[in-house]
């Protein structure tokens, strides 16, 4: 899931290139993204007429109907998001994958920052061992001999 935008299709019409029309919504504008919806197949209260033909994404579609097929997930959202379980639609459930899904970016960044932090210090300690001379106990000269030719 893309953790920018939301995409949507206008599959009600088509541009010369056999192309629907592509709103892609900043996730910073819940408010855009719930009217892209209200206008679209997810909105259960929308009568036939008022169906403009915006969708979500295939992939983020399937997602938001699985969830809103699940009671027990459906459940989930209301508990954590403090909102009744009877008003939970495609739009809170959208947004709650959506935030979901940042925190879980936003852990893996620090994770990843962390890891490439470790390892970094791990180089400056291979380095400064690398650079301190290391001395033996059993320091001792090999003298070379000539050997005598006969």
């Amino acid at each position: 899931m893309d953790l920018k935008f939301v995409k949507f299709v206008k599959i009600t019409e088509v541009d010369k290139k056999g192309k629907h029309p592509v709103a892609d919504i900043p996730i910073t504008q819940p408010q855009k993204i719930r009217a892209y919806i209200d206008m679209g197949d997810l909105q259960p209260k929308n009568a036939a007429n008022n169906d403009h033909g915006w969708r979500i994404a295939p992939e983020l579609a399937a997602k938001v109907r699985d969830v809103l097929e699940d009671p027990d997930k459906l459940q989930e959202i209301s508990d954590r998001t403090t909102t009744p379980l009877e008003m939970i639609n495609a739009f809170y459930v959208l947004m709650y994958e959506i935030n979901r899904n940042r925190q879980f970016a936003l852990r893996a960044a620090q994770n990843s920052l962390d890891k490439e932090q470790a390892q970094s210090d791990y180089e400056r300690e291979v380095s400064a061992a690398r650079s301190i001379p290391v001395e033996s106990e059993d320091e001792e000269e090999t003298v070379l001999i000539p050997s005598k030719k006969k």
